[in-house]
């Protein structure tokens, strides 16, 4: 079995492992008890929000995708909204980028060029949602941490982006080598990096209007989950409270030591809500609920997408 492979199962068995560890110490009973009396107005609330905030994604996302205007919104969001179902059951965010970039290819997209434009899209996500959650942590849950710690939790992204940008610099020596020397593999990084930096250099307002929108999505999803805590009868929880930690939970999602984030957001989650006054099973409640909304969201019209296919997503 190739190494990736048995690192993907690992990932995949380490999450559930986790999540079913935490649903047994905290009782089953006492976590899938509260699903059922749960307000179904604030369920859709939260599932209305959902489908809005993966909205703006989609259009966040078609903002660099389709530079050269080939591309309706109408045609790309089915494309987007696959590739987002595929993510959830492909471990890490790479799944949905290589999906969206898989179909967009048979839409005569090169792999480099959608690659970069969506990784440019994830970057600015990442970074937002970094900063939103750092900041949320330190002045909510921990406000005795000293306020001279947040200008080096806000620097952690510069110097992701910094990085980056050496490594695109380095990119551009490689290019000077001989091909001969050069894999399709390294052409294809090389390409994707360029694509990156030059689709944020040459269109500063999209990469702006990009961040505005992604703000909006944070604050949208985190309303959902809010909307949650509500439906469970936690209703002294302010929603201000609820969206940075929200945020802070999600970063989780992107190391790479299990599925999806699946059992160490909980973990995450359970720690973070416990400095305001929730419970645990309370906790894994909410991120149950939140995980099956997501994915029948997500399933049920990319299951409908994948049936007429030929129809929807032409070659």
């Amino acid at each position: 079995m190739p190494l990736g492979r048995l690192i993907s199962y690992l990932r995949v068995l380490f999450g559930l492992s986790l999540l079913g560890g935490l649903v047994w110490y905290f009782d089953v009973k006492s976590i899938v008890r509260p699903l059922a009396d749960m307000e179904v107005a604030w369920v859709l609330g939260a599932a209305t929000l959902i489908v809005v905030a993966t909205l703006i994604g989609a259009f966040n996302r078609h903002l660099f995708v389709d530079l050269e205007g080939r591309i309706p919104l109408a045609a790309f969001l089915p494309m987007y909204w696959v590739a987002w179902a595929i993510g959830l059951v492909i471990p890490g965010q790479i799944g949905e980028v290589a999906a969206l970039s898989a179909m967009l290819k048979r839409n005569g997209m090169q792999w480099p060029t959608s690659l970069g434009r969506s990784l440019l899209d994830k970057f600015i996500s990442f970074s937002l949602m970094l900063v939103f959650g750092l900041v949320g942590v330190l002045y909510i849950a921990k406000p005795e941490i000293p306020t001279g710690s947040v200008p080096l939790m806000v620097a952690v992204p510069a110097l992701l982006f910094a990085l980056l940008v050496y490594f695109v610099w380095r990119g551009g020596q490689l290019k000077n080598f001989e091909r001969k020397k050069r894999s399709a593999f390294v052409d294809v990084i090389i390409d994707t990096a360029r694509e990156f930096m030059d689709t944020s250099s040459r269109f500063p307002e999209k990469v702006l209007l990009n961040a505005l929108l992604t703000l909006l999505g944070i604050c949208v999803i985190g309303t959902a989950y809010w909307c949650v805590f509500m439906a469970l009868g936690y209703t002294e929880l302010s929603l201000w409270r609820i969206v940075p930690l929200v945020a802070a939970c999600s970063i989780v999602a992107y190391v790479p030591v299990s599925f999806n984030g699946i059992g160490t957001v909980e973990v995450t989650g359970i720690v973070l809500f416990g400095f305001l006054g929730v419970p645990a099973p309370a906790v894994l409640s909410a991120y149950l609920c939140l995980r099956l909304i997501v994915f029948a969201l997500a399933w049920l019209p990319a299951a409908t997408i994948l049936v007429f296919r030929p129809l929807l997503l032409r070659e």
